[in-house]
């Protein structure tokens, strides 16, 4: 009885409204965004290594390639401060592709951005998002939900937030 319960409420010809868990209130703010967990953990490693290179007492940093020690970071060197970054390559990391959408409403639990997309095959349903309104605010990470092909190359996407300020765990094997 409650599949077919749930059968019936699928093959209604007018939709019944969804019990949302937080009203939805419209915003009207822009945010950077990066799409794919290997997009969001080289963003966030470049960022701490940035962060350790502008402290004073900054700890020796390894190299995510050969797994080495390499002194001081020299990241900040490299590449331009986060508040420096153009609309597309985030905070000049390579091959970091990054974007900047609007974000049109919030809720308690996700909310609906919009914006411009090469590939829009990168963003399906299931993929990870971080994303930020300024560059001095923590990522907030979520999920694609849902899924909306515009006009062109614009795309309307709905996020589902997992959580706050992610961190990057690089694992390493001590040997002898």
């Amino acid at each position: 009885l409650r599949l077919l319960g749930t059968i019936a409420t699928h093959c209604l010809p007018k939709a019944a409204p969804i019990d949302r868990r937080g009203a939805r209130l419209p915003a009207a703010s822009t945010v950077e965004a990066v799409v794919g967990l290997t997009q969001i953990t080289r963003l966030l490693g470049h960022e701490r290594r940035a962060k350790t290179a502008a402290t004073p007492w900054a700890l020796p940093d390894i190299d995510a390639d050969t797994n080495t020690g390499t002194g001081v970071s020299t990241a900040a060197a490299r590449w331009p401060a986060s508040g420096d970054q153009d609309s597309v390559a985030m905070a000049g990391e390579p091959g970091v592709q990054g974007f900047v959408w609007q974000m049109k409403d919030r809720s308690e639990s996700g909310c609906r951005l919009r914006g411009r997309i090469v590939n829009p095959n990168r963003v399906l349903p299931g993929a990870l998002v971080a994303f930020r309104e300024h560059h001095n605010v923590p990522w907030t990470l979520a999920v694609v939900r849902r899924l909306r092909k515009r006009m062109g190359d614009r795309i309307g996407i709905g996020l589902e937030f997992v959580g706050r300020n992610p961190l990057v765990v690089t694992l390493a094997v001590e040997a002898d």
